[in-house]
């Protein structure tokens, strides 16, 4: 989900390699500011949590329900982004 709100940034002419910062920056110029559903906030914000947890915590554990309905709350935000974008490079580009 990083990468993908990476290369939204980009497209807007933002760029930081730090993921609190460009969280921050989604939250604010995508969800609020283009108006995209506020639940894919909180998906990339729930993924970035357990990403700080995994990372930095002892002997975390996931269960497989979990992390299944993580995946596909995954999927689900990456297509929206990516529809955002191609239509976003559409519109920018008059096609």
């Amino acid at each position: 989900m990083f990468y993908i709100v990476n290369a939204l940034s980009l497209l807007k002419d933002f760029s930081t390699s730090k993921h609190i910062i460009l969280k921050g920056w989604f939250n604010k110029e995508i969800i609020f500011k283009d108006k995209l559903d506020k639940e894919l906030y909180q998906i990339y914000n729930k993924a970035f949590g357990k990403r700080q947890e995994s990372d930095y915590d002892d002997f975390v554990e996931f269960n497989e329900d979990e992390v299944n309905k993580d995946f596909q709350s995954m999927k689900r935000f990456v297509k929206t982004l990516e529809d955002f974008i191609n239509t976003k490079l559409r519109i920018d580009h008059g096609k």
